[in-house]
């Protein structure tokens, strides 16, 4: 169950296609939460949510967002997660781009180690996230990262090492997707990448509003938008290596980690996944279609509940 939540003054703070997120506060100690209230009309969207609430539930890294509870009925569901006061990477882009101003290189960088060490957890965890941009990254304070909506994220099975289902932003998705070829942990590693072009360059990777053809000739061939000559050699090489065609030919996230641009801080961040990471909370037992007889937690009654009652499929 839902604790005692009440909405904070009912304001609506941010929606998406086929959900809606409030400013909720908890009763007594007054601390502020967002609730992402989701509509349930079509069986396919009762498994995307509840594959989201079960990965989330499993996460524990600073740079993950916190799924703190849930609740559900016949037809939404709440989900009560930690509240990001700044928005997300997409808000930051539009603010520093709309004020005229840009990010600098080490600002870029410290976002990029934080969501490598984020990708670094869930790929340990056999989690791809398959969706990775800037509306999916929230910012707390002090520039703290987190990264949220697993909505379309895959949880690899035993002897998996890649899933096979187009998913995602075309705008982000990786070249092997548009050969309809298997996507792995250098997916996400890809989505790294696009979002490091756009923090660089305020401006979509691979071109704004243009053909949906054009877009993915362009990614096909790996030919993003130019970065700003304000960012150094290292910094471009980088990212150069992240945007590599071939997935094979992209750098882990372990070889990131170890990559002077993303070395700031380092230490704290290891030493935070060390002592948050539970080999005993392993997610790879998790299935993409809860009705699998391995998922054994809540979230099946749930499921069970709704496969019963008779709604539009």
């Amino acid at each position: 169950m839902v604790p005692d939540y009440v909405f904070s003054s009912a304001r609506e703070i941010g929606r998406g296609a086929t959900s809606r997120v409030y400013l909720a506060e908890t009763r007594g100690s007054g601390d502020l939460v967002a609730v992402k209230e989701v509509g349930l009309s079509k069986k396919i969207e009762k498994q995307s949510i509840f594959r989201e609430i079960e990965v989330m539930r499993g996460f524990n890294h600073k740079n993950v967002l916190k799924c703190l509870s849930f609740d559900a009925s016949e037809d939404k569901i709440q989900i009560i997660l930690e509240y990001c006061p700044l928005g997300s990477l997409a808000d930051l882009i539009l603010r520093t781009r709309e004020s005229k101003s840009s990010l600098v290189e080490k600002e870029v960088c410290n976002f990029g180690r934080q969501i490598t060490s984020a990708l670094k957890y869930i790929h340990d965890l056999k989690v791809l996230h398959r969706d990775l941009k800037p509306d999916n990254i929230m910012i707390t304070a002090g520039s703290l990262l987190k990264i949220c909506d697993f909505g379309v994220c895959r949880v690899l099975q035993e002897g998996e090492s890649k899933a096979k289902t187009f998913v995602g932003t075309i705008q982000y998705c990786a070249p092997e997707l548009l050969k309809n070829s298997t996507f792995g942990p250098a997916g996400d590693i890809w989505g790294l990448g696009t979002i490091l072009v756009e923090l660089a360059t305020l401006a979509k990777p691979f071109g704004e509003s243009e053909a949906f053809l054009a877009i993915c000739n362009r990614i096909s061939k790996g030919s993003f938008r130019p970065l700003p000559d304000t960012f150094s050699t290292e910094f471009k090489t980088t990212v150069l290596k992240i945007l590599q065609v071939d997935p094979i030919e992209r750098p882990t996230t372990e070889e990131l980690l170890e990559c002077s641009l993303f070395t700031e801080d380092n230490e704290d961040v290891e030493e935070y996944y060390e002592e948050d990471f539970d080999d005993s909370s392993s997610l790879s037992e998790i299935s993409d279609k809860y009705d699998d007889s391995r998922s054994s937690t809540s979230i099946d009654s749930y499921c069970s509940s709704f496969e019963s009652n008779s709604f539009a499929s």
